[in-house]
């Protein structure tokens, strides 16, 4: 796994709270305060995350490990969340 920094520094960035939305939409919260949007949509076709179209299940999204995963099997790469991810400000 790749470490993501935060803008030339040391600072290590990783997920440290994800709530699960509508449509596998996930909401992450990075450690350097910035928000994303991820869809998990596109991950659905393959094999192992497959489990995931169970919407109970995807709703059992959690962090650990510095990423966002389901189980012991599914994760995704907080670099995947990170960049691929749509940032949004809440109010």
């Amino acid at each position: 796994m790749h470490s993501l920094y935060y803008q030339n520094s040391k600072e290590v960035i990783t997920p440290v709270n994800v709530e699960a939305l509508d449509d596998y939409v996930l909401r992450v919260f990075f450690s350097n305060n910035e928000v994303k949007i991820f869809d998990v949509k596109p991950y659905l076709k393959y094999k192992i995350f497959a489990p995931l179209k169970d919407k109970a299940f995807f709703a059992q999204a959690t962090t650990s490990s510095d990423t966002v995963c389901w189980n012991e099997k599914i994760d995704i790469d907080p670099e995947d969340l990170y960049w691929n991810g749509t940032s949004v400000v809440l109010v």
